[in-house]
């Protein structure tokens, strides 16, 4: 072989090897997106379970206990609604969409500018802690949809429970 063939076939590592950061910042995304997908999809599927509830038995009086579990179970299924779309709000919308948290570029500009004053704010921290402060309250708004959409579903298994009890009497109580 010839020095010149061998030259073109090495390849370095680095122009073909994506590095781990680019991987752990690509399954970051993935997963900050799946998860609130799963909460979205799981909160929509329970609200229109909610939504098209009838029962063919009439309860008389009783009725109103299921009307309660009903309008817990809707209310906490749309309070996990609007979690969630806080979530979308204060994070996704910003990182995906708008970009506003890119540090790289922020970086790659200001080593290019150079530091001239040392008392001017550094526009890579105040990026890196909106960033910060932006995942702590999208933590926050993803546990509170996720706990209210477990206190909508126990709702719906509640009545999904009298209903089995009442049925198993087989005669009405009132």
């Amino acid at each position: 072989m010839t020095p010149s063939a061998d030259h073109k076939s090495e390849v370095t590592k680095d122009s073909t090897t994506p590095s781990r950061e680019h991987f752990d910042d690509l399954l970051d995304r993935y997963i900050t997106v799946w998860i609130w997908s799963v909460l979205f999809g799981a909160s929509t599927g329970l609200v229109i379970s909610l939504i098209t509830y009838r029962t063919d038995v009439r309860w008389g009086l009783l009725n109103g206990l299921l009307l309660f579990f009903l309008f817990i179970s809707i209310s906490a299924a749309v309070i996990s609604w609007r979690a969630l779309m806080q979530y979308m709000s204060v994070y996704l919308i910003p990182k995906f969409l708008l970009h506003k948290f890119s540090t790289e570029e922020k970086k790659d500009e200001s080593t290019q500018a150079g530091a001239s004053d040392a008392k001017a704010v550094d526009p890579i921290k105040l990026s890196i802690n909106e960033e910060k402060e932006a995942e702590i309250k999208a933590a926050a708004a993803l546990r509170r949809a996720f706990e209210y959409l477990v206190i909508a579903a126990g709702a719906r298994v509640v009545i999904t429970l009298l209903e089995m009890g009442y049925a198993s009497l087989g005669h009405p109580i009132f």
